[in-house]
């Protein structure tokens, strides 16, 4: 066999390997049930606190299902991928319909830092003293600068998303985050203490995230 026939096969298998699987991607939602089980359970502390660490690890898996579900790659079914990627998006706290518009210019523009809307903003040389130092500061710290920067000032930045989206593509977001944020506003009025309680999870997946944030 010769080597391009060796990685004609590889390139087979993997491909054969990244095929959509309804199971395998209902799997991937396990966490997240044990995550609420051990939640529920917050009068025994041991649990309360494997509850913060499982949950951190969801919010961060929470992404990562968020970029699937953008590619259209998790499930077989578009509808299933659709719903499935609104419903983390809102735990991640960026809009499905504005994830899918700037991620997919984002892979248009791989490579050219200044048209891709997520980097076109992230030249170090463009930095002043002053934001270098507060950079610094939180990375030292562990404060989630680079994952709440990137998510609030790229994707619901409307100066952005009006720079780079057609005009029809632009006002569909505008609904989206109007009804994100409506949503928001319900589930803490009406639900204050339970996210209070999982604020350190929320926290700690940031943190986690700052590590995938910076490879962008």
């Amino acid at each position: 066999m010769t080597l391009m026939e060796i990685m004609v096969n590889q390139s087979l298998a993997n491909m054969r390997g990244m095929r959509k699987d309804n199971i395998q991607a209902l799997k991937l939602l396990i966490l997240p049930t044990a995550f609420l089980l051990c939640m529920l359970v917050t009068l025994d502390t041991r649990f309360y606190l494997l509850g913060q660490l499982t949950g951190a690890l969801f919010f961060m898996q929470a992404f990562i299902l968020l970029h699937e579900c953008g590619h259209r790659s998790l499930f077989k079914y578009p509808g299933m991928n659709q719903l499935v990627g609104t419903i983390v998006s809102i735990l991640v706290f960026i809009p499905y319909r504005n994830w899918r518009e700037i991620h997919d210019l984002h892979h248009k523009w791989a490579g050219i830092r200044d048209k891709d809307p997520t980097t076109e903003d992230t030249f170090a040389d463009q930095l002043s003293d002053s934001q270098k130092k507060i950079i610094n500061i939180a990375w030292k710290f562990y404060l989630p600068l680079f994952t709440l920067g990137y998510r609030i000032g790229t994707y619901w930045s409307t100066t952005k998303l009006k720079k780079h989206l057609a005009p029809p593509a632009y006002q569909k977001c505008l609904r989206w985050m109007l009804v994100y944020i409506l949503f928001y506003v319900v589930v803490f009025s009406m639900a204050y203490d339970f996210i209070l309680s999982i604020l350190p999870a929320l926290l700690l997946s940031w943190v986690l995230c700052d590590i995938l944030t910076l490879s962008q």
